[in-house]
């Protein structure tokens, strides 16, 4: 999905929200005016949130695949690293009942800068490294989740809210300005059962003009999870957030010099936690501190290339941020 297609299923989510809120407005007023009983039905005012959240993200990922029958177990190592994101996020939360409700979160980034890693190996457990690349590495990122969560109540404040839900990450990463820092004809001679006899062990070093690589990988499934929120002084409270998921790992990709694309699938699982400062300026203003972190790994799967399919080792994602917002209660 390009840029212009979040934009869009993030403003089609900020339609549906505020279209949400007015038939809520709207169902409290019929609600008041049919009497006592229907209005004490509904839910409490203001515990309907919509957040707005801005901040800087980090993410690192990559994956390895085997050579034929495992012969060498890491043939290729890819990696992405130091992804400096700039992103936002809009949340709401949508009360059904007094205790029940709706989370939904759609979040997009800007991947600014970031670097790759291209090793290739000869031999197993990374060794007879005869192949490096790096690039410059710029993209976006968006993030999409429906949950629904239930409040308890447990004393002087503390709420603890178990949820269960759906999310899809997705990673666009964009491969410039290419770099051969390593490359040895001897040891890929010897990978391929040639004969390395009169090659250079070094050779065809320094900048490569023409790299335009491009990967998207896509983790998605359902979760368990949940939030615990704890008054720790006047106006301000702590939330603390936690989530489990069972993920399917997708992506896609194409490199331009060789005029090859290829595809990786594996099951996968991951976490998320977050910690939260939210300091209530208004009855129906909060204000947002926030830090996350995020880690995910997929099982052994497949890489489908045109030579045939070939043995994906792992796939893994990791992302840490901050960020700070403003929440309207309603």
């Amino acid at each position: 999905m390009k840029p212009h297609g979040i934009f869009s299923v993030l403003s089609t989510l900020t339609i549906g929200i505020a279209g949400v809120s007015a038939l809520t407005t709207s169902s409290y007023a019929q609600d008041a005016k049919a009497g006592p009983i229907a209005a004490a039905a509904a839910p409490s005012g203001g515990k309907n949130a919509l957040t707005l959240r801005t901040g800087y993200r980090v993410d690192e990922s990559g994956w390895t695949i085997a050579g034929p029958n495992d012969d060498p177990n890491v043939i290729s190592d890819l990696d992405w690293v130091n992804l400096e994101i700039f992103e936002f996020q809009l949340e709401n939360d949508f009360y059904l009942t007094d205790s029940l409700f709706l989370n939904l979160l759609g979040g997009y980034g800007y991947m600014y800068d970031g670097a790759n890693r291209d090793s290739d190996y000869t031999f197993d457990g990374r060794r007879g490294e005869f192949s490096r690349s790096s690039a410059d590495t710029d993209g976006y990122v968006y993030d999409l989740s429906a949950a629904l969560g239930y409040d308890i109540d447990v004393v002087n404040g503390v709420k603890v809210s178990p949820m269960v839900g759906y999310s899809y990450h997705n990673q666009h990463h964009e491969d410039t300005k290419g770099v051969q820092n390593i490359y040895n004809p001897r040891l890929e001679a010897q990978l391929y059962g040639e004969d390395p006899t009169g090659l250079p062990s070094s050779d065809d070093l320094g900048t490569f003009s023409g790299l335009a690589s491009d990967y998207t990988a896509e983790w998605y499934g359902p979760f368990v999870g949940g939030r615990l929120e704890i008054p720790v002084a006047d106006r301000f409270r702590v939330r603390a957030s936690g989530k489990y998921q069972w993920a399917d790992y997708r992506a896609d990709a194409y490199w331009n010099l060789r005029d090859l694309a290829f595809e990786n699938s594996a099951d996968a699982e991951g976490y998320q936690v977050g910690l939260t400062l939210i300091y209530e300026y208004s009855q129906s203003v909060d204000f947002w501190l926030a830090g996350n972190y995020a880690s995910f790994e997929s099982d052994a799967g497949i890489q489908t290339d045109p030579s045939g399919p070939i043995k994906l080792n792992e796939a893994t994602w990791e992302s840490w941020g901050v960020s700070v917002g403003v929440s309207l209660k309603y």
